[in-house]
């Protein structure tokens, strides 16, 4: 009796994972309708729907035929047995925690419920906070302010200030204070941070209109080792993943490239490739091959990485509102665009297309509208400016989740996540930089 029903179970189980292919295929291919109304019936006695945009099942297909046609073929002669095309070719691989929507369709979360996290360290500037980032390792951090100052922070010590947690075996009631540096060396407010990917050097930029670089790793390092003078103020500051190469935006709308080490600057040599505003944000990604950048003419444009021309334009992104933050998923398949419609979206790179929407923010009129994704590309998280709060979504299916509250007092301007763990950053005009983190273990789940 209990054979026989594992053995149903196994089989509705089956049903379930079909069906759940199915209407992802036909959302992936734009049938939005269809997969509506399959999801309606099935959803009777399923209720882990809806599910998210996939080509699983035509990678599937085309994989079971093309097994079939040689080694099935092949096996089942010699053996007399029928042979299963899909498990024999080891389709269902790990694809680790990235985000990759051709691979799985499943809702699989292994990260922890972000309205779940805590507070595990606060620090207070003159002036609104406005930026932060990590490091590569995601061991240091920095916040930066309108009071020009930047905090450099050990991450270890801002977590070893939650009670339990102490990943070095200190006690976590011993007064080793998580800011390490602070530098000062900007005569306006601070916009854009950014560490070297392998040198203890942080890059620094804002309303003065100087790039300074910093090399934190001195005790007594107050001011910049190194000055950029651009003619417009700075927004936003990316080194290339190898660190020979500086990522600039700024008010103007051409996009400048600098060589860290001769500080020579490069252009697109095409007028029609630029913004027709002042871009935002810019991002490289994970093998530095491409970048994309954000506008207030409400486009992002992807860039060929070796010769800075621009090799794709989205228009009207996010309805024609600003664009302000953009991501790359750690596989380069997908962008995570967020605008001040208040909404983000995932755009497939390959057809240029919009795969995900996640609605649900209020729309932004003073803060920087950043999406970004957890350190395990579960979740997009995205600052809402009136109720102060983070928003949250399944980044696979879009559906949004509890939402967490900062106990900021006023708007949350930036956020940022550790590449490493579930620790991230969020900075506000209440002139406090906040530090979250999730002190208990998880157990994946199904949302």
């Amino acid at each position: 009796m209990k054979h026989g029903l594992r053995g149903t179970v196994e089989i509705l189980h089956k049903q379930e994972h079909l069906y759940r292919l199915i209407i992802s295929q036909l959302r992936y291919d734009g049938f939005d309708e269809a997969a509506n109304t399959i999801t309606k019936v099935v959803s009777t006695y399923n209720q882990h729907l809806p599910c998210a945009p996939s080509s699983k099942l035509s990678h599937l297909v085309k994989l079971g035929l093309e097994k079939e046609s040689d080694i099935g073929h092949d096996i089942a002669i010699s053996s007399g047995t029928p042979v299963d095309p899909i498990h024999s070719s080891n389709l269902f691989y790990d694809s680790s925690s990235w985000l990759d929507l051709e691979v799985t369709s499943d809702d699989q979360i292994s990260s922890g419920p972000v309205s779940q996290h805590e507070t595990s360290f606060i620090t207070v500037h003159k002036g609104p906070a406005t930026v932060a980032a990590f490091s590569y390792d995601g061991q240091i951090a920095a916040s930066a302010s309108g009071d020009t100052s930047i905090k450099v922070l050990d991450v270890d010590r801002m977590l070893n200030k939650f009670p339990g947690i102490s990943s070095s075996g200190m006690n976590s009631q011993q007064d080793l204070h998580p800011v390490i540096r602070t530098l000062y060396d900007h005569t306006s407010t601070i916009y854009t941070l950014d560490f070297h990917p392998r040198l203890p050097v942080l890059v620094s930029g804002g309303q003065d209109m100087f790039i300074k670089m910093f090399d934190y790793s001195r005790p007594a390092t107050k001011k910049a080792f190194k000055s950029i003078q651009e003619p417009w103020p700075i927004h936003c500051i990316r080194f290339h993943p190898g660190g020979d190469f500086l990522l600039v935006s700024t008010l103007h709308p051409v996009i400048r490239l600098y060589d860290i080490r001769t500080l020579e600057c490069f252009v697109s040599s095409s007028a029609y490739d630029h913004h027709t505003g002042p871009i935002n944000e810019v991002c490289w990604s994970i093998d530095g091959k491409m970048y994309a950048s954000t506008s207030d003419d409400g486009t992002i444009k992807l860039w060929d990485g070796v010769s800075a021309r621009c090799i794709n334009t989205f228009k009207n992104a996010h309805g024609g509102a600003e664009v302000c933050s953009i991501q790359f998923s750690k596989n380069s398949k997908y962008l995570l665009s967020g605008g001040r419609d208040g909404a983000a979206n995932l755009w497939e790179l390959n057809t240029g297309r919009i795969l995900n929407h996640y609605s649900g923010c209020t729309p932004s009129k003073r803060a920087i509208s950043k999406a970004i994704f957890n350190h395990k590309e579960d979740y997009v998280l995205m600052g809402d400016e009136k109720h102060h709060e983070i928003c949250c979504w399944n980044s696979r299916n879009a559906v949004q989740l509890d939402s967490l509250r900062t106990g900021h007092n006023n708007i949350v301007r930036y956020i940022v996540h550790s590449p490493t763990s579930s620790a991230f950053l969020t900075c506000s005009e209440d002139n406090r930089v906040r530090c979250w983190y999730q002190k208990e273990p998880f157990i994946s789940h199904t949302v």
